[in-house]
């Protein structure tokens, strides 16, 4: 069976977390088939949804096109699994995102939030062997990312099908706030691109950051002590568009505390390689997601690594200061061993200044209002 040329994997659960995330979900996938079906690479996509503990499956409520059917696949995580892991974390995103990513079967996997929209401008260059060849999406040593677009709450909230939420970015691409991505920690990405090989290579996720945040930070700290990290948007001008949504729910205590990782981390079995998921519609053989990681070498020296590539960083690109700076401060705390008093206060620093920017802007929503 021959592979894919492109796996998207995404993590979800049917629970309306922070709103209507079915809805958002939903329109995501159909907007891409829709996408696919424009470019005729259909056949090239498959999009890959980790069900994380669903008391009701997701495939069973979603009202999907035929075209969103033929490329989506859910791994189900059944909900014993997720509330045993539950006591550490509620929603372990390492741990899901993994599970999809050992699974998948394309060339080229991509990682994003579940309310991600892929226009097909992106998804042309992505699939394009000429646009691969120029831009060298298709190199097994690098992590790509792309910037991402916000979709206002009060359009999401209006559920606009695709067609209509077509006509909204075409009307209004040009006016959509970009969320910029920090130029060293690449935090705030809108989707994160590497060859299947490369994700085995590094063994994903590392599984050991259950809570929120940090995740796609460590890894691209940790790719790029072997291998460069690209900023594709601005190379082609590129984006991903996000459906914003409510912040209800989100714990910023979940926040996980930063560390600082060798180059591969968990073990040889991660994403839950000996667990058999269930699968709709099919589940795959299981060669199809075997063990194709390079042998390891060890990396003896690598926070020395960290270091010097942030201070590579911050003699080379003097205009970012202000990102390296911010950098410096978080490496410093994650190899400070995760100490308590630096992880507590910093974040305790950071939910204060939350506070105090929703107390600020209460005036002004009120003005609105």
């Amino acid at each position: 069976m021959s592979k894919l040329k492109l796996s998207l994997v995404t993590t979800n659960r049917n629970d309306s977390y922070m709103g209507n995330s079915n809805y958002r979900l939903e329109v995501s996938i159909n907007y891409l088939a829709e996408q696919l079906a424009y470019l005729d690479k259909l056949d090239d996509v498959e999009y890959i949804i980790v069900d994380w503990g669903s008391k009701q499956p997701l495939h069973s409520v979603l009202n999907l096109s035929d075209n969103a059917k033929k490329i989506t696949r859910f791994i189900l995580v059944p909900v014993s699994l997720a509330e045993k892991i539950k006591a550490k974390s509620d929603f372990p995103a390492a741990m899901a995102f993994n599970i999809g990513i050992r699974r998948s079967r394309g060339d080229l996997v991509t990682i994003s939030p579940a309310d991600t929209i892929f226009p097909a401008k992106l998804l042309d260059k992505v699939l394009s062997p000429g646009h691969n060849s120029k831009n060298k999406i298709n190199s097994d040593e690098s992590l790509f990312v792309f910037a991402r677009k916000n979709i206002p709450m009060e359009i999401v909230n209006r559920k606009f099908n695709v067609n209509e939420l077509t006509e909204f970015i075409d009307k209004n691409n040009e006016l959509l706030v970009i969320k910029n991505v920090n130029p060293y920690l690449f935090s705030g990405t809108g989707v994160l691109i590497m060859r299947r090989s490369l994700w085995f290579e590094c063994h994903a996720f590392d599984e050991k950051i259950l809570h929120w945040g940090w995740n796609d930070i460590d890894l691209c700290l940790r790719v790029r002590l072997r291998y460069p990290v690209k900023n594709m948007s601005k190379e082609w001008d590129s984006y991903v568009y996000h459906l914003d949504h409510y912040p209800v729910g989100f714990n910023h205590e979940k926040i996980a505390q930063p560390v600082l990782n060798q180059f591969a981390v968990n073990t040889e079995r991660w994403g839950f390689l000996d667990h058999g998921f269930e699968e709709f519609p099919s589940k795959p053989s299981s060669d199809l997601f075997s063990d194709i990681s390079k042998p390891q070498t060890a990396d003896l020296h690598f926070r020395r690594k960290h270091w010097l590539n942030l201070f590579k960083f911050l003699l080379f690109s003097p205009v970012h200061l202000t990102a390296a700076l911010y950098a410096l401060k978080m490496i410093f705390i994650a190899d400070s061993g995760n100490s308590w008093i630096l992880s507590k206060s910093y974040h305790g620093f950071k939910m204060f200044k939350n506070k105090i920017n929703t107390i600020l802007r209460r005036p002004l929503e009120n003005e609105t209002n």
